[in-house]
């Protein structure tokens, strides 16, 4: 199967399961991203929609990262992006060696299984008020904004009684999170960005880790 055939495979996996797992040379997988309609994200100034990822020190990192808040700690659960008043659709992540820090990922929709059972996002969590903060950019959001979830207590700050909710809702969405391990060369995840969270485990002393980190939104978003 060519690149492009299995990328098309983990696409629809991706959209039904909020995440699919796929292999690939960083290459391939760019070509093949490229004869997709998807136009490449910058969740970094001047980044290109593709972006470096290693564990970092508090002091070594940039302001407002992950890493400048917990360092090479486990990360909380987020979404990419949700810092820009249109996050991307889709994070892909891959790693070109195996490496020893999983990644976190956990799917939110209306209707998330959650234990084994259907379970339904209250409406107060969907629609609490927060203030993002990009640095540049401040507006008002929620966490299910326009059809896609927005979480990133890093540049949300919540404004009402239903976003304190939400904050500690998610906060419960940790204990259930499911992991990917980076066992094996040219491994990536693709990530519907709208529906799942997503985090780096605890990487503390993991000199190894590398991923490369790739975000697209649909040209029609």
């Amino acid at each position: 199967m060519s690149t492009e055939d299995s990328l098309s495979e983990v696409v629809k996996e991706a959209a039904r399961a909020g995440w699919a797992v796929g292999r690939s040379t960083l290459m391939s997988l760019r070509l093949a991203l490229g004869r997709r309609d998807w136009t490449p994200v910058e969740l970094r100034t001047g980044d290109g929609g593709m972006t470096p990822l290693r564990p970092l020190t508090q002091a070594a990192a940039r302001p407002r990262s992950h890493s400048a808040r917990v360092g090479a700690g486990e990360q909380p659960l987020h979404t990419d992006g949700a810092h820009l008043r249109r996050p991307p659709r889709w994070i892909l992540l891959h790693s070109d060696a195996p490496n020893g820090t999983p990644t976190r990922l956990c799917p939110v929709s209306r209707w998330n299984r959650i234990g084994g059972g259907a379970v339904t996002v209250p409406t107060a969590v969907q629609n609490g008020v927060f203030l993002v903060d990009s640095g540049s950019d401040r507006f008002l959001a929620t966490p299910h904004d326009g059809g896609i979830w927005r979480w990133d207590l890093g540049c949300m700050t919540p404004c009402d009684e239903r976003a304190h909710g939400a904050v500690e809702y998610f906060a419960g969405l940790e204990a259930h999170a499911l992991v990917h391990e980076w066992t094996e060369p040219n491994l990536f995840v693709l990530i519907d960005n709208a529906q799942t969270l997503h985090a780096r485990a605890d990487a503390t002393g993991d000199n190894e880790r590398q991923l490369t980190r790739l975000a697209y939104a649909p040209r029609s978003q």
